[in-house]
Order: C-alpha cells, then sequence, then structure tokens
C-alpha cells in the first residue's frame, strides 16, 4: 500500500518543494505553497487510508519544515510554531495531528450523514449508537481487524483526551462509565449496576443544590443496590475530575437531553477539520521571548499578548510588515548583536551611532540616531494634524505596537517606521524622512490596491480618512 499510494507523491512533493526553494518567499508564502501545493498531493490518501508509515510522516515533516526555513535550523520551537497567530504561531503544518484530524471528521460523517460506510463501520464497531452516552476508553481498539477504521477510533480517542470541561455546564454533562477523566485505582470505570438504571451522566448523582446525591437517595430514589465503598469512590473520582479541570461549582443542573462536551465539540462545523487540528497541536509551552521581554522592560503580567501578536494580521495584508514583526517579537531579528553570537559578524556595535551594542531596544529606541529620526516623524505628523496618540512615543508601543488599538491605522504605521529602520540598518545608509515619506506611500499604495482588487476601498477610505492628506 505504501510503495503503491506515497512513494511517488513523497518523490513529486521533493521535486515541488526544490522548485519553489528557488524563490524569495517570506515564511508566510512558504507555508501557502506547504498548504495549498505539497500536502494537497496527498490529502485524498490521509483521508481515505489508513495512516502511511511512521518514516514516511517523519520524512515529510523534515521536508516540510525544512523548506520553511530556507534549509536552515529552526528559527523558532516547532511547538510554538504550530500555534495559531494570537498564540504568537505561524500556524504551520504537522503532518501527525493532521492525519488524526482528518480521520476525526470520519466520527462527525457517520454519526450525522446516511452513508454507506456507515454500516462497515458498524460491522467493526457494533456500539456506534452509544457513542455519546460513554467516554472513549469502552473502544478497545485491538479487537478491531479493519486498519482504516482501527486509525479512525485511535483518533477519536486522541481528541476525546484534548477535551476538557471548563464550566459546571460542562462537567455535568461529561459521561461517567469509560471516561478517561473518571478513575478508580488508576482506570476508567463502568458500574452495570448503575447502568442499568440509567445513570450515565455527573448531571445524574448532582441535586438541584449543586452536590451530590446522598446513598440513601440513590439507593431508594434511583433504585441502584450499591453500597458505600462503591459509591464513596465514585464521588471521589467525579470531586477529583472536577478540582482538577478548576471548575467552579453552582446551584443548579442540566437540562435533558444531555450532550457532552466533546459531542457538541465534534458536530459543531459540519464540514472540515480545523477546529479537530487545532485542538491536537494545543500546548502549555509559551514563547521562550516573552519571558525575555517581560524580564527586559519591566512588562505587567496582565500585558495584552495576544492582540499584540495579532496587530500586523488585522492592519495589512503585507507579508514582509507581517514576518518583520514576527521576528521582532521572538527576538530572531538580524540584530548585529544577535549575528555577532551566531559568528556572522565581527562585532555587535551598533549600524547607525557604532557607541553601544545593536540590541533590539537599542536598534528601534535608544540609539541617538533612532531617536532624531523619531522626532522627525513625530514632527511631520503633527503639521498633519494626526492624532496625538502617535506623537506620544514610547518604548513599548514602537516594539509592540498598540494592543488596544490593534485594527488601527497608527499600528500600521508603527510597522512602517520599524520596517524603515530596520532596511536601513542593512543598507547601512541613514535614516531620512524623506526615505521614510516614500516607504509610507508605498505601503499606503499597496494597500489601497490590495484593497480595491478585494472590493474593500469603501472600508479602506474610512479607515485611512483621517491619514489621506499626508499622500495628497
Amino acid at each position: 500500500m505504501v510503495e503503491l499510494n506515497y512513494t511517488e507523491k513523497v518523490r513529486n512533493i521533493k521535486s515541488l518543494l526544490m522548485q519553489w526553494s528557488k524563490r524569495i518567499l517570506t515564511p508566510y508564502g512558504r507555508l501557502v505553497v506547504i498548504k495549498s501545493l505539497a500536502i494537497a498531493k496527498i490529502n485524498h490518501l490521509l483521508i481515505s487510508l489508513p495512516n502511511p508509515p511512521g518514516n514516511i510522516i517523519k520524512e515529510l515533516d523534515s521536508l516540510f519544515f525544512k523548506f520553511l526555513w530556507k534549509g536552515g535550523p529552526d528559527k523558532i520551537k516547532r511547538t510554538i510554531a504550530l500555534k495559531q497567530y494570537n498564540e504568537g504561531g505561524l500556524k504551520m503544518i504537522k503532518l501527525e495531528p493532521f492525519i488524526h484530524a482528518m480521520k476525526t471528521s470520519w466520527i462527525r460523517r457517520i454519526t450525522t450523514q446516511s452513508l454507506t460506510c456507515v454500516k462497515v463501520f458498524e460491522v467493526s464497531f457494533p456500539m456506534l449508537n452509544k457513542i455519546h452516552q460513554y467516554g472513549t476508553d469502552f473502544i478497545d481498539i485491538n479487537t478491531i481487524q479493519n486498519a482504516f477504521w482501527r486509525d479512525t477510533l485511535t483518533a477519536f480517542q486522541k481528541y476525546h483526551r484534548c477535551i476538557q470541561p471548563n464550566t459546571w455546564q460542562e462537567y455535568l454533562s461529561e459521561p461517567i462509565w469509560y471516561n478517561h477523566n473518571v478513575k478508580v485505582g488508576g482506570k476508567s470505570i463502568a458500574f452495570k449496576n448503575f447502568i442499568e438504571k440509567g445513570i450515565l451522566y455527573v448531571n445524574d448523582l448532582i441535586d438541584v443544590h449543586g452536590t451530590f446525591h446522598s446513598l440513601l437517595f440513590v439507593k431508594s430514589q434511583l433504585n441502584v443496590n450499591t453500597n458505600f465503598l462503591q459509591y464513596n469512590g465514585l464521588k471521589r473520582a467525579l470531586t477529583q475530575m472536577r478540582d482538577r479541570f478548576s471548575v467552579q461549582q453552582l446551584n443548579r443542573n442540566v437540562d435533558n437531553p444531555i450532550c457532552p462536551k466533546y459531542v457538541t465539540t465534534l458536530l459543531k462545523e459540519r464540514k472540515g477539520c480545523k477546529q479537530f487540528y487545532i485542538l491536537f497541536t494545543i500546548h502549555d509551552c509559551e514563547p521562550f521571548a516573552k519571558r525575555k521581554w517581560h524580564e527586559e522592560l519591566l512588562i505587567p503580567g496582565n500585558f495584552n499578548w495576544k492582540n499584540t501578536y495579532t496587530i500586523p494580521y488585522t492592519v495589512t495584508r503585507d507579508p514582509n510588515l507581517w514576518w518583520l514583526q514576527f521576528r521582532l517579537i521572538h527576538r530572531i531579528l538580524g540584530t548585529n548583536t544577535y549575528l555577532h553570537k551566531l559568528k556572522i559578524r565581527n562585532n555587535n556595535l551598533c549600524t547607525f551611532c557604532k557607541n553601544m551594542p545593536e540590541t533590539l531596544v537599542h536598534l528601534f529606541w535608544e540609539c541617538d540616531v533612532t531617536q532624531t529620526f523619531l522626532n522627525a516623524v513625530s514632527h511631520w505628523m503633527r503639521e498633519g494634524r494626526i492624532y496625538p496618540e502617535i506623537l506620544n512615543f514610547s518604548r513599548e508601543k514602537l516594539i509592540f505596537g498598540i494592543p488596544e488599538m490593534s485594527k488601527s491605522v497608527l499600528n500600521f504605521i508603527l510597522l512602517v517606521i520599524k520596517s524603515y529602520i530596520f532596511k536601513q540598518k542593512i543598507k547601512e545608509k541613514r535614516l531620512e524622512l524623506e526615505g521614510f515619506k516614500r516607504a509610507m506611500l508605498f505601503h499606503y499604495s499597496a494597500e489601497k490596491y490590495v484593497s480595491i482588487c478585494n472590493c474593500k476601498l469603501a472600508e479602506f477610505n474610512d479607515r485611512w480618512r483621517s491619514y489621506d492628506h499626508l499622500f495628497e
């Protein structure tokens, strides 16, 4: 199966990436090539065949990341590159979670559509109609002979483990039996005496005050033949799950019919597997640069990082500005100090002032030459009757933008300022106001052209109404 379906496709992907590697593209452009051209060659195989062997997945992942970073080492951790834009990531694709996401989408199909394949699936998995009543531990993977459905149900189990109850209602909707979050003696449980009486969800054991029913109530009213040890162990397991996910206890129940969170999430979208892929790639790790910025600039703990990460994507369509800000935020921009550590430059002195080490903060803020340039820009803006926010330059605003005004043109102007400073640093030329004006006019014209092409000229004019006179 591998020889017939994957070997030739891998060869084609290698050839495709080799051709595109000769183009001058930002990582965002390279990501488009990976997602739209490379993975498109094997999408139909990944969703309709058993999973390819591990060596094929590893080889393709290596090809994609090598292409993303132009054949060099990774600039940031791969777990960070996989994250969404608002988490400081690149939305890079990783093959294994991508395959799991595509396979999970089959469970949605067979539970919502009348397909012929459902009958085939029921032969391998006769408990299909109980998929919303139990956790996924009731799936015994080893008993399923069909390799495709075995991979599909393995992916579904991984998907369920990514879903966590965050609210009281979600906690009450959790299935009790075969749930990996509800364990007694380190194993998921299934008490037949409770199941026979229809006790399936946490809500079935909770009263209107948000507390567990007493043992007497369970035996007399629910007619469950249980004992103190069994019921007390069950309550302890459910309490541990509530505490583990920090669910706040409330004085209310959930109305029937009950639908667990993993089922509602599964059926939230009618098609596509993006939501599943995001779940599979969630990691607790944060960008290392985030901690470094807090230490260096003494940023408050409640700083709005999510808006800061998304500023470039909301104010411009220029991937070069995206990539500049991404490198700045992640502290991988090629300053002389950074290049000196990599033994690419002989010294770490500032390109402009030649006196101090060229760190990120020095280049964009502390350098006397930069300050003179920023004062000139501020004076030009003041003459152009621009709102006073842009005139109040500060170190944090210049480096991170203004998170509270993430869609403002002011953030776009700050991006162009940083882009102009860095380009002049690379060319080893002076910072001049006239040169910056030309750069602003170029970016303004490009943004306007893109808006015209996307039939959004009215929206563009509305955003730029207070700034148009700068370009007359």
